[in-house]
């Protein structure tokens, strides 16, 4: 029941992150709110740290997001740091695999379900 998975963290990380952020640096601690998160990266400009920040924001999974640290390198990249906590029931091991096993449930039920509509119809074609 206490048991947490941190893959989640990194399919929302590749999923959300702008082709104009990179991440450098990646740490996660347990806290007693949840998983601490500090990332490390760069961005090509104070827009794309913008789009980043309002992501972060807007997804009720990751509380507390503070971004610091900015400045710019040689080049004009955005350097920065983020820290948020992350929701334990984003990375409870329970709820992923509940949600894998409803998932699996409609797919089995769907492919059966088509399976039986095939062999119906072919049946139904042989008898003729």
């Amino acid at each position: 029941q206490n048991h947490k998975i941190i893959s989640p963290i990194f399919d929302f990380l590749s999923t959300v992150i702008p082709k104009t952020v990179r991440l450098t640096d990646f740490s996660y601690s347990a806290t007693d709110k949840g998983i601490g998160l500090a990332l490390k990266g760069s961005a090509r400009s104070f827009g794309a740290l913008a789009v980043l920040s309002d992501i972060f924001n807007q997804n009720a999974s990751f509380k507390n997001v503070v971004f610091s640290n900015r400045s710019l390198d040689e080049k004009g990249n955005v350097m920065f740091s983020l820290t948020a906590t992350v929701d334990p029931t984003l990375l409870s091991y329970e709820k992923i695999t509940e949600r894998i096993g409803a998932r699996s449930a409609s797919v089995v039920a769907t492919t059966t379900q088509a399976t039986a509509s095939t062999t119906t119809a072919t049946s139904s074609s042989t008898t003729r």
